[in-house]
């Protein structure tokens, strides 16, 4: 009879002096902090340094408003120098402009090359298309004049 009621006073004893420690946990230790924290000297705030990409892009401004191939090229590079820089969404435009000013321009650079189409040319071939069109039924019929001649063919339909 007396271990059963040590076991349920140690019980009780548990289960309310946990009560206890997460009531005091939750509720009077943040009061407590916050008392420390507004007594608390302020922490110096370090100034940030300077980004010396911004002083690069500076330098360069008047070089990517010449759309040249020399200035895409060093807005390229500073892209690639300073990857993480904040100029570089301005460099970015800089860059897309002057691409697209390039590739618009139709004097012969060289990364352009100028072609001439002329009739019945193709662009990636140097030959000359036939002068009958083929369609799309013709193929089947080439394929059957290259089979073996010992064995037995049928006439395409189309013929």
């Amino acid at each position: 009879m007396i271990f059963k009621a040590l076991t349920i006073l140690l019980l009780v004893a548990a289960v309310l002096g946990g009560s206890a420690y997460f009531v005091y946990d939750l509720y009077y230790k943040d009061k407590k902090l916050d008392l420390i924290e507004q007594t608390a000297p302020p922490t110096p705030v370090p100034s940030p340094t300077p980004d010396p990409s911004v002083a690069a892009w500076d330098a360069l401004k008047p070089t990517a408003a010449k759309d040249t191939i020399e200035a895409r090229e060093s807005v390229k590079a500073f892209i690639t120098a300073y990857p993480e820089s904040v100029c570089i969404p301005e460099a970015s435009a800089a860059l897309g402009r002057m691409n697209l000013v390039l590739f618009r321009d139709t004097a012969a650079t060289p990364a352009n090359t100028v072609y001439t189409v002329k009739k019945r040319r193709l662009l990636g071939q140097n030959r000359v298309c036939d002068k009958k069109q083929r369609r799309a039924d013709s193929l089947g019929q080439s394929t059957l004049e290259h089979q073996s001649p010992d064995r037995p063919t049928a006439p395409h339909p189309l013929t």
